[in-house]
Parts: structure tokens; sequence; C-alpha cells
């Protein structure tokens, strides 16, 4: 193209060390006619013209990237620096050593060195040499390039500016004062300043006209373009200035949390991790933007869980269901549900999903499996995202024991002895001897009859029947409205003689299951979401008690 500059947020893309498979911070850079992003997995994507190769990246991980006018550079998860494109005057040829960042210009690179010192390459042949880094330590450098002019700027420890090369239109003379970050446009220079506030110099075209007043307020970042600038507000919208032609100086709505002004487009990332950008667009450059951008992704793990064998009417331990949005886009759980024969033997107890999921992270979800009937058990754990595909489904299976044996009841109280029986008769007296000598002894009489044993006392009191469900009671109104889904909230309040833990409800109308629905217990509530079609049915009330056990009932169901 011959005429370009590139700057990023602020000409400055810190790199974080990450091993190499490291999550990354998405980052957008916009060049001369070709754009280029930090995925999730800390590869590199770009797009638009490749007519040098500048849109071909190299394998491995990055945690910055920066595009120049037709070529690009990058800084490795190991700290060193890679680019790529043209190399007519060793731009694309990197000083060796370790950086925090990297920016790429027109016809040469510059980078900030892990001990603060600066190096630059590429563009030489002016006299005299102005693409001579100056000496000190610095915390931020932004290489600018106008029709082959070369000229960069660098923030100092002591934040003041240095800029040093061309100084056509003043762009090369940065106002007194102290920033914390520069950029290097065409013939202009912009800079974020200690106040947070938006400033510039030079001119806003190649004839340097002069430059509009920077926008006011409290600015977080700031780019510059061609000719033109953009900066993050603090209330994280965007505000552009200087040559609109084809837009760029029109940014989209919404809110960011980074920016890149190049020659003629600009991009900048959502703060949901979408990337944007607007602009010419003549070599693809703005649309279209690769899917791995702009939407999530959803990665589930395991698509199956097998329970063993669970006793009825018992709750197993939990086991745990991933999901990671592998794109940079938020990811929403919209809904968790289960289908299948058996979706009224499985719950999930506690789940990290509930918000939205930022590009490279992972939620969990814990499954415990409760069965009520002898028999296999099947079901699938349904998952709704806003991702492509939207559905995501986890297989399920388990195996019902047989039912526990409850503990046995005290023994009951012993019954009364039975009434004695009555005295068998006496036998009659012998008659006396003649006197003289003594007579043998009489024999003795014979023993009375056995007396008939008593009736048996009556059986003792049964023994407790242990805790159990005794009663609940159901009311339900309608929820909020929730993602465009009306709810009907429904509140169990029970009767029992154990602490209940968590409950659920199975809604049946003419022998059909309309809904179910499951909670966890609070001050003696359970509170249970259901579609706002429910209004009626028979209820049939699972609670699981402290103990892991199951008490069922069945009663009415009819909305208040």
């Amino acid at each position: 193209m011959g005429r370009t500059m590139r700057s990023v947020v602020g000409a400055l893309v810190v790199a974080a060390l990450a091993p190499a498979g490291a999550q990354a911070a998405v980052q957008a850079s916009a060049g001369g006619a070709h754009s280029c992003a930090v995925k999730v997995d800390a590869t590199i994507a770009c797009w638009g013209s490749n007519s040098h190769g500048q849109a071909t990246p190299p394998g491995g991980t990055f945690s910055a990237v920066d595009t120049g006018g037709l070529h690009t550079c990058g800084v490795r998860s190991d700290s060193t620096v890679a680019c790529w494109g043209k190399n007519d005057d060793g731009e694309s040829t990197p000083a060796s050593g370790t950086f925090s960042s990297v920016s790429a210009g027109g016809d040469h690179s510059c980078g900030l060195r892990t001990d603060g010192t600066l190096a630059c390459w590429g563009r030489n042949t002016q006299s005299p040499p102005h693409n001579v880094a100056p000496l000190g330590t610095y915390r931020a450098v932004s290489a600018g390039n106008t029709a082959g002019t070369t000229w960069s700027c660098a923030v100092a420890t002591s934040d003041a500016i240095t800029c040093w090369g061309y100084n056509t239109y003043g762009r090369g003379s940065p106002p007194l004062g102290t920033f914390t970050d520069a950029s290097a446009g065409g013939t202009h220079g912009c800079a974020l300043t200690t106040a947070a506030g938006f400033a510039c110099w030079g001119g806003f075209s190649a004839n340097g006209a002069p430059m509009s007043t920077p926008p006011g307020g409290i600015f977080t970042a700031i780019s510059a373009g061609y000719d033109y600038a953009c900066g993050i507000r603090e209330d994280a919208t965007l505000a552009c200035l200087g040559d609109d032609t084809g837009g760029r100086a029109t940014p989209p709505a919404g809110t960011f949390r980074s920016l890149s002004a190049g020659y003629s487009h600009a991009c900048a990332v959502r703060s949901n991790g979408a990337v944007a950008c607007w602009g010419a667009n003549a070599s693809g450059q703005v649309s279209p933007i690769p899917t791995a951008l702009t939407r999530p992704a959803a990665e589930v793990a395991p698509r199956g869980l097998d329970f063993p064998s669970q006793p009825q009417t018992t709750v197993s331990e939990p086991q745990e269901v991933t999901v990671t949005n592998t794109g940079a886009a938020d990811l929403e759980i919209e809904g968790e549900s289960f289908s299948g024969p058996a979706a009224s033997d499985f719950f999930v107890g506690a789940s990290t999903c509930r918000g939205p999921l930022p590009g490279g992270e992972t939620c969990r979800l814990w499954v415990h499996f409760a069965p009520h009937s002898k028999e296999e058990a099947t079901a699938k754990l349904v998952l709704d995202t806003n991702a492509t595909p939207a559905t995501y489904e986890v297989d399920l299976r388990g195996i019902a024991g047989a039912l526990p044996q409850g503990p046995q009841g005290p023994q009951g109280p012993q019954g009364p002895d039975g009434t004695a029986g009555t005295d068998g008769t006496d036998g009659t007296n012998g008659t006396d001897g003649e006197d003289g000598t003594d007579g043998a002894d009489g024999m003795n009489g014979a023993t009375g009859a056995t007396g008939q044993p008593g009736p048996a006392g009556p059986p003792g009191a049964k023994g407790d029947r242990g805790a159990g469900l005794t009663g609940a009671t159901i009311a339900c109104k309608r929820a909020k409205v929730r993602r465009k889904r009306v709810r009907v909230r429904c509140t169990l309040k029970l009767a029992v003689t154990s602490q209940v833990r968590a409950a659920r409800i199975t809604v049946t109308r003419k022998g059909r299951v309309v809904a179910r629905g499951t909670g966890l217990a609070s001050r003696g509530r359970v509170r249970i979401p259901l579609p706002a079609a429910v209004r009626g049915g028979s209820v049939r009330v699972v609670t699981i008690d402290r103990a892991g056990r199951l008490r069922a009932t069945r009663t009415r169901l009819g909305r208040r």
C-alpha cells in the first residue's frame, strides 16, 4: 500500500508471560489493510489483505500482536518477538532478546524490552538516521509512519513523552506534562495524560491540516490512526475525532475494553470479549471477522456419566460436568433440564454456570442420582446456551439397588403374668393302727391335677415408624419475566419429622407429566420454578433429608 501506519491501545501491547496452551485475553489490532487478533487459545488469527504474507501468522502461542502497513509483529509466550510479512527494509527482522511489548509501523518496528530499554529495526535510510531508539528506560513505545517518513514516540519512566524521526507539521514535538501512554499516527500523535485526559499534537492529514479539539472527559485508552484518533471513555464507550472517510471515525455503540486504530479502519474488543471493526473494508479487513473472535463456543465434558448401583430413595455422590468457552464472546448457560425415561431420578445439586462465562474460562455442574424404583435409569442433562450449536446433551445412566432397611423400632413393653391355677384337693386320712408296735408308713396321697394356664396378656404397643413425610402444601404465583420467559414460582411448605434438605415435584395431568422441578430447602420452605402454563394437576412430592432418605406423597396443585 505504501502509506500506512499502525497503533494499538496507547500504541502498546503488554505481554503477560503464559505457558503454551494457556488461555489468553482476546486482543485485536488494525493495520494497513489487514487485521489480526490473539484468540483465547493464545494463537493468532488474521484477516484482510495478505499481499506480502502479513495475514499469515506463524504457529505457536502469543501474548500480544501488532499489525503494521504490510507486516505484523507479535510477542510470543516466551517474551521473544516474531514478525512476518514485508521485509524489504528489515521491518520483519526483530532484535534479539525478551520484550514486554512491540509496535509495528509502516516500514519499521520498535519494541520495549523487559528491562525497560528500547530497540527499533527496519527502515533507517534517512540522513541523519531517524530510526535510532533513544537511551533510557521507558514504559510504552509506538512506531508511526506516513509516506515512508519514519518517526516514533515513547513514554519514559519519568512520564514524559519523547519522539524521534521526522518532525514535519510538528508531529515529533509532543506537549509538556506527564502521560501514561502515547500513540504515533500519520502526521500527528495522541497521548493519555496522567489525569486521564485526551491530548493530540501535529496535523490530521498529509497536508498537516489543523486537528479538531480532542473530546473532553475521562479516558482509559487512546489510539491514533493515520488521520484520525479514537479513545475509550471512563464508561467504556468509544469516541473518535478527525477524518471520517469510510466511517473510520464513527465507532459502533456498546462498551469496550481495548482499542486499535489503523490506517483507514479500526478494531476494538467489546466488554463481552467479542471483536468489532469499522471503517474501510476494501480488502476485507473489517469483515468478515473469524467466528472464533465474535461468538462463544461451548465445549462440554464428559458427554456421559455412569453412576454405580444406588439404593432406592437415597442420593448418590455428585459427578462433575465442565463447560468451557472456547470462543471470544461471553457464553450464557440459558437453561438446565433433564429429559428421558428417568429424568426425575437425576438433579443438579450445585453449579457455577449461573452467569456470563468469559472466553477461555470453565464453569462446573454437579449431578446427583436419586432413584425411586428398582430398574436401570437413563436420562439426558440438556444445556441450552447462546453458542452454536445452542443445545448440548450429557447422557446419564444409573442402576437402582434394593430399598434400604429402615431402623428397627424399640421393643414393646412385656405383657402381665397370667393368673395362677387352683390348688388340688387334699387326700383322705388313713385309719389309726392298733396300739403296739409302730405300723409301716402309709403311702403318700395322690398329687392333685395341674391347674389350667390363664389367658395370654394383650400385645405391646407398636414401635415408632421413624421419620417420614406427613404433609405438603404448595402455593404458586407468577414470577418475573427472565430472558423472555415467564416462570411460575411454587413454594412447597413441608411438615416433616426430620430435617429436609431438598425436594422435587412432578406434576401430572390426565396421566401425562406436564412439569418437573427441583429446589433446595431454606427455612422450612422449598421454592421451585415451573413453566407459566402449569395451572394445576396431581403432584408427586419427594423430599430428601440430611440422612439421604427420600419420602414421597401426593397432593393437588392449583395456582393462586
